[in-house]
């Protein structure tokens, strides 16, 4: 079985692109249950969703947790002020002001920490949006051992020299073949381009030896 993908593309929805890959696992899964059993499984198409995203974190590991980042309501472009991020930079300043000592009174100190337990309080009332089930028992699927191909040969998803979309403003992989790694077996794909010198000679994709702005992703397998 054989499916293509092309998630919606804005960066500030991750989320979206998370749930339209569930939608699609559960439409397979109910295929592969009714209509073709024992069926391998290739998912392949423009996903864009990088390395770590809930969309790409479904696939590879069959379940989402329900407070992934990506679902944080508010957070499109990372802006959300209640990010991990915020609290990171919120405890910083606060270590840098003990080092700074006595610029602070003890008073604004306690007044800084109640802030912050106020604002925890808010992330977990306020941060997530309600998808309903997903929301409380999160994303998954069943299918066994959804393996990407070149991520399984080369690391390539997780390396950041990697790129299947070059643009001026945009770099990064955000394509990818999915196989059923229990019932397919991969013996060869086709080598990616390096990003240096694709930067360095075309500056970025479509130019006129490549017409598209994704690179060709290709795999040969044993059935």
């Amino acid at each position: 079985m054989v499916t293509n993908v092309h998630a919606y593309w804005s960066p500030k929805y991750p989320d979206v692109k998370a749930l339209q890959v569930q939608f699609l696992l559960e439409e397979i899964e109910h295929l592969k249950q009714t209509e073709f059993p024992g069926t391998p499984v290739f998912i392949c198409g423009d996903f864009n969703s990088m390395y770590n995203s809930a969309a790409i974190d479904l696939l590879s590991q069959g379940s989402v947790d329900p407070k992934h980042p990506d679902f944080i309501k508010n957070n499109h472009g990372g802006n959300n002020p209640y990010s991990s991020s915020y609290f990171k930079n919120l405890n910083s300043n606060s270590s840098q002001g003990k080092s700074n000592s006595n610029k602070g009174t003890s008073n604004e100190k306690n007044s800084k920490l109640d802030k912050k337990i106020k604002s925890e309080k808010e992330k977990d009332k306020y941060q997530y949006y309600d998808y309903g089930s997903y929301s409380e028992f999160g994303l998954n699927h069943s299918i066994s051992k959804l393996t990407s191909l070149y991520q399984h040969f080369l690391e390539f998803d997780s390396n950041p020299d990697s790129f299947t979309n070059l643009t001026l403003d945009f770099e990064g992989v955000i394509d990818y073949i999915w196989y059923d790694a229990e019932s397919l077996i991969p013996i060869g794909l086709l080598c990616p381009l390096d990003k240096k010198q694709s930067k360095k000679k075309y500056l970025g994709f479509p130019n006129c030896h490549f017409p598209s702005d994704h690179i060709p992703l290709m795999g040969e397998f044993l059935i």
